[in-house]
């Protein structure tokens, strides 16, 4: 009798996974300042308003790795999928201006009635933050579970690649947040700042789309008693 056994991962998979975190983390984080930045002007520079949209970020990563850890071992092809959900990161990372827009006509028009309450300010912060925050968040939270399934063929060394690839994330998120900063912001602006990490966000999903097909695909296996 037959089954279905995994083919052992090529050699050039974990560097290039690593290559690949590395620019997701730099435009994650790129994103966080961007979105802080636009949202500041719409909601405030105040604590409880750095408050609320720092929460709804974490959030939604925290919401995007709960259901992306399920996806992933139901995925014929994880890599794929990361691919897909980089380019859909970048797709709502350019609507996310326009949706700011709305977002703020609908916070001066809501100013009013909310009077001097923390509490009424801070859950419509959150609400109008969600709306534009919680998609782009979700699919950023579910690259690395559904990384750290692409890059595993076998347990053998699951801790240290989950180590290596958790590595470069953060280590480009490190970079992402310099590169906002001092530069995307100050020198290109946040229209053409969110160009620019979308652009990014794309290349890493159409690396990933086109790494999948270069996969081992499967084989068949004998059952022993």
């Amino acid at each position: 009798m037959l089954t279905r056994s995994e083919a052992a991962a090529p050699p050039w998979l974990l560097p290039l996974l690593v290559v690949l975190l590395v620019i997701s983390g730099v435009c994650g984080l790129v994103y966080q300042v961007l979105w802080l930045r636009l949202l500041a002007l719409t909601f405030g520079v105040t604590v409880h308003a750095a408050a609320t949209v720092l929460a709804t970020f974490m959030g939604g990563l925290a919401l995007g790795s709960l259901l992306a850890g399920r996806l992933a071992d139901r995925s014929p092809s994880p890599l794929r999928l990361f691919g897909l959900v980089e380019l859909s990161i970048g797709v709502c990372a350019l609507a996310s201006p326009i949706v700011l827009a709305g977002l703020q006509a609908a916070f001066l028009r809501l100013s009013p009635y909310l009077g001097d309450s923390l509490v009424l300010g801070s859950l419509i912060r959150i609400v109008l933050s969600s709306a534009v925050l919680l998609v782009p968040t979700a699919l950023m939270g579910a690259t690395m579970p559904i990384v750290i399934k692409s890059s595993l063929s076998r347990m053998e060394g699951l801790g240290s690649r989950v180590g290596v690839l958790y590595a470069a994330n953060t280590g480009g998120a490190i970079a992402g947040t310099l590169l906002a900063g001092l530069y995307l912001i100050p020198q290109v602006g946040l229209s053409r700042g969110f160009l620019v990490a979308a652009s990014l966000n794309t290349a890493v999903g159409l690396i990933a789309m086109i790494a999948s097909r270069l996969m081992p695909k499967p084989g068949l296996a004998p059952v022993t008693a």
